[in-house]
């Protein structure tokens, strides 16, 4: 069965998308934490994992490729 969206997750979900990106204030902060007891079936981390492969997506085409000497010694490295 799947979960519905109550009042108090969407609300706990909005909360922390806004700790991820922006934190949060006192007031807020005490919602969050009075929200999380009740909403059982929220990861309290998962909006900070969101942002964190959100951001890390953008970054991809900021990067070289690795060498291929050195992607080999660090896999060989690995191996062992």
């Amino acid at each position: 069965m799947r979960d519905r969206i109550t009042p108090n997750n969407q609300r706990t979900l909005e909360l922390l998308a806004d700790e991820a990106i922006f934190g949060l204030a006192a007031d807020q902060r005490e919602q969050l934490n009075a929200l999380l007891p009740k909403t059982p079936g929220v990861n309290e981390n998962c909006m900070q994992a969101a942002a964190a492969a959100v951001h890390l997506a953008s970054l991809a085409d900021k990067f070289e490729p690795m060498p291929t000497a050195l992607k080999e010694s660090i896999l060989a490295q690995a191996r062992k």
